[in-house]
């Protein structure tokens, strides 16, 4: 069985620090320029953001119902913030569907 690893990183290529905003605040922030995403946590991307989207789709080789040894399922399917993870019984793949906010100034 191969395993599937995905690394997904968001950084800035302004800053060598990186910044932290509370979701109550994202949409009115005065956001760094630079060059740099962030994951979109609601139905849109604060201002100057252009929204993004990368999907990720791969074969079934470990079922919905699997377990580890501590009986813990080894997929969770759901939904956070837009992004998602879901399972196509027809095709027999998992799609994972990240959506992210870019800026670009």
């Amino acid at each position: 069985m191969s395993s599937l690893f995905l690394l997904f990183i968001i950084f800035s290529l302004s800053q060598a620090k990186p910044s932290v905003y509370s979701h109550s605040n994202l949409a009115s922030s005065s956001w760094p320029s630079g060059a740099y995403c962030i994951m979109q946590a609601g139905s849109s991307c604060p201002p100057s953001f252009s929204p993004n989207e990368l999907k990720l789709s791969v074969p079934e080789e470990i079922t919905p119902g699997m377990t580890d040894q501590s009986g813990n399922g080894l997929i969770r399917m759901g939904r956070a913030g837009s992004s998602f993870l879901v399972y196509s019984s027809y095709d027999r793949v998992y799609t994972l569907g990240l959506t992210f906010c870019c800026k670009n100034n």
